[in-house]
């Protein structure tokens, strides 16, 4: 287990990339579907570094050109294939006889230790009201599933919105089902954030399977010692980085006047929560229930779910707790725990930034579940 109440905060601000473990030393093979930028690997790689041991990548796969532009800036060197593709092109259902490109895929992989998925949560979230619980995104999470029938990890770690465990394909049910009946031992819970060291009220449905013997997600996490990190812990040293440094990951999004008038309005009233008769007329005009948009963070409390418009006054409380500003793509990624040696500098446009640590499973998660899996010899 890792003493996150100590290890998270220093970190998330380390400015140098820990040495990795030559390939003389005990390897963790790893999978990695829908890996976005990089947050289930990241973990991953730090757990297996912690434990004496090199993290072999074996395949990562994504369909964000963006997103993996970044995986690949971070990770090539320990990777033996990352693939921009959509993962219906490679793999089939559940069930099915197994394909020839399937086939191939089992050849090429061989033994794995790990599999850790991340796959597209929007169309399960309570964000979404168009096809919440009926969008034919909620699927891929089968393909996941698919992935363990073909290659059986020895164990399985897939992340995902709560409201996963509503979709109308019973997305979750079917998951467990066949991994039972492929012989592994199957838990799913519900977990925050805050619990493993992440300054944000961030919740997230969790599924574990293990050949070996059932982990008990919610044991392990009550099991861990914690105190409630804050947006403060994390944004000390970035008050000022907007004036030192250039770069659309340094800098804060531009407010429209209307927003900057707002945003002075809560400071110079000491306020968080942005009046109604301020608000824009589809807030102000009617009864609402969305008082953190428009909102400033608090400095002693963990920060609201990071989501894609986190440079927006109008989609959360991202206004910065000190400053007259919204918070960078830096003070995203802290949120979120990633690192300050990861590297995002390839990507030059502000959108993508914000949508891929957003969308990101943050890193201290997969750290702490990893380091676990390995202390219990679980792999």
């Amino acid at each position: 287990m890792i003493d996150l109440d100590k290890s998270v905060e220093s970190w998330v601000k380390l400015k140098t990339r820990p040495i990795s473990l030559n390939c003389n030393s005990p390897a963790l093979t790893l999978i990695d579907l829908f890996c976005g930028c990089g947050g289930l690997t990241l973990g991953a790689w730090e757990a297996a570094r912690q434990a004496g041991m090199c993290l072999n990548i074996q395949y990562a796969i994504d369909w964000s050109t963006a997103a993996l532009a970044v995986y690949k800036a971070n990770f090539s060197a320990s990777a033996q294939l990352i693939e921009n593709r959509n993962i219906e092109s490679l793999f089939g259902n559940i069930g099915e006889p197994i394909t020839d490109e399937e086939s191939r895929f089992q050849d090429q992989v061989k033994s794995v230790d790990l599999v850790v998925a991340g796959p597209p949560c929007q169309g399960h979230s309570d964000l979404n009201n168009s096809s919440r619980r009926n969008d034919p995104r909620n699927k891929l999470y089968l393909k996941v599933i698919r992935v363990a029938e073909i290659v059986r990890p020895s164990v399985l770690l897939i992340e995902n919105v709560p409201t996963v465990i509503h979709d109308t394909e019973n997305v979750v049910s079917e998951a467990e089902r066949t991994l039972t009946s492929l012989g592994y031992n199957v838990d799913h819970a519900i977990v925050s954030m805050v619990k493993v060291g992440v300054p944000q009220r961030r919740r997230r449905h969790l599924l574990v399977a293990c050949q070996k013997e059932k982990f008990f997600i919610s044991d392990f996490i009550d099991s861990i010692p914690h105190t409630v990190k804050t947006v403060g812990d994390f944004f000390a040293d970035l008050v000022d980085e907007p004036m030192r440094r250039s770069g659309p990951f340094y800098q804060p999004s531009r407010t429209k006047p209307e927003n900057t008038a707002r945003i002075a309005h809560l400071f110079n009233k000491n306020l968080f929560n942005l009046p109604n008769e301020l608000r824009p007329a589809c807030h102000r005009d009617k009864e609402h229930a969305y008082v953190s948009m428009y909102g400033r963070m608090y400095w002693d409390k963990p920060a609201q779910t990071l989501t894609s418009g986190f440079g927006s006054m109008g989609q959360g409380r991202y206004v910065h707790p000190t400053m007259p500003r919204m918070i960078t793509p830096h003070e995203g990624a802290r949120l979120q725990g990633f690192p300050d040696y990861f590297d995002f500098s390839c990507i030059d446009r502000v959108t993508e930034l914000r949508e891929m640590i957003a969308n990101a499973v943050p890193p201290p998660l997969s750290l702490e579940f990893v380091a676990e899996f390995i202390r219990r010899a679980l792999m």
